[in-house]
């Protein structure tokens, strides 16, 4: 495979992860404004060109990006962050990527806070697992499971 600029490796890694967390490829238009950029048609350029490279395949529908040879890994979602003193929820959560194995999406009973201060005990960057009475009920240590420091939101 032939070498691929920054932008169309960070636009790949964006398309694997969210059809990791959503089960289907993002759509242009959600790409185009993922990155900020003007216009589809420059997604459509860097995409042709991820296709070109034999990274992806476009098959002309909508939502129609298929990745080829992707790369396994987990997914942790993340709700809010524990700093000064407190909880802050998030208006939309964010995704780190992790070890493969792990996927770990909170629901309306459990919520998955990472630490941004140190909090008692807790060091930074430990995930704290509450459950729906604000008790911890999980902790993880993200540096043993995170790939890269990149999230994610949708």
């Amino acid at each position: 495979m032939k070498k691929i600029t920054e932008k169309q490796k960070k636009i790949l890694e964006y398309i694997e992860f969210y059809i990791r967390v959503k089960g289907y490829p993002p759509s242009m238009r959600e790409i185009k404004e993922y990155f900020n950029l003007k216009s589809v048609s420059t997604i459509y350029s860097h995409l042709k060109s991820l296709e070109k490279k034999g990274f992806i395949e476009i098959s002309g529908k909508f939502r129609g990006i298929k990745v080829l040879n992707q790369k396994d890994f987990g997914i942790i979602k993340v709700d809010g962050e524990y700093i000064e003193q407190k909880i802050n929820l998030y208006d939309a959560p964010i995704y780190i990527k992790s070890i493969s194995g792990i996927k770990l999406i909170s629901t309306s009973e459990y919520k998955n806070i990472i630490v941004k201060d140190d909090m008692n005990n807790y060091p930074k960057n430990t995930l704290l697992i509450f459950n729906e009475k604000n008790v911890i009920i999980g902790i993880i240590n993200l540096k043993e499971v995170m790939i890269d420091e990149n999230s994610y939101w949708f």
